[in-house]
């Protein structure tokens, strides 16, 4: 439940933000900001949509004890594929808000050719915007079926965060640095190289280094 709670205060602060006029919507088309902002303004995006749709209830999905439910009704049901309706189930609901979260990441990744959530470059792999989190639900469904006794299982939201999180940053590095965001880094690094002293350069690479090696948008700016 805790990452469950830091999602809503993070979405709730991103969203006033958003309408105090200090945070411009959507994070990906912004002219002038970092990966770092742009990573963690797409997460509460994404999250906003599934809080925010229909009945849902996210904090099913972070109940251990409903987990082998959660996990054969999205891999096997698969509701959120349904028209999206109200329907009185609430758990339907949720993952229909899942569902439209990752609609937006699709949504996005089209916008910023980001080989992650673009359509065109999944399909290329034979891959859809939810093929990552179905195969990790995958994993989680057979560790449901043979729990450990001395630990609690991990939730599907922390699949669903975790998976998010990742993609979040990858649009961020399209936005920033292209589709092809290691060549757009190289070529950066390349004009520092050739017009700044060797101090800017070292601050460069630095940079370039935490941000590739992060984790969560929060991992930027740790020392190390």
């Amino acid at each position: 439940m805790a990452l469950l709670l830091a999602i809503k205060q993070s979405t709730d602060e991103y969203a006033v933000s958003v309408r105090k006029g200090l945070s411009q919507f959507p994070a990906h088309r912004r002219k002038d900001s970092n990966v770092e902002a742009i990573w963690r303004d797409v997460i509460s995006e994404v999250f906003v949509r599934m809080l925010e749709f229909g009945d849902s209830d996210l904090t099913i999905l972070a109940d251990f004890r409903r987990q082998p439910e959660v996990l054969a009704r999205f891999l096997v049901d698969r509701p959120h594929l349904s028209m999206p309706q109200p329907n009185g189930d609430r758990l339907d609901q949720t993952l229909q808000a899942v569902w439209q979260g990752y609609l937006y990441l699709a949504k996005i990744g089209e916008e910023t050719l980001d080989r992650e959530t673009s359509r065109f470059d999944l399909s290329k792999r034979g891959k859809d915007i939810v093929s990552d989190l179905a195969q990790r639900a995958e994993v989680l469904r057979a560790s449901a079926s043979n729990p450990d006794a001395s630990a609690l299982p991990e939730c599907f939201i922390e699949a669903v965060y975790e998976d998010v999180n990742r993609k979040a940053k990858s649009i961020a590095l399209s936005a920033m640095f292209g589709p092809a965001y290691e060549s757009g880094i190289s070529h950066m690094v390349k004009l520092v190289t050739e017009s700044g002293a060797q101090a800017d350069v070292r601050t460069v690479e630095d940079s370039i280094r935490r941000i590739m090696n992060a984790t969560t948008p929060d991992d930027i700016r740790r020392p190390g």
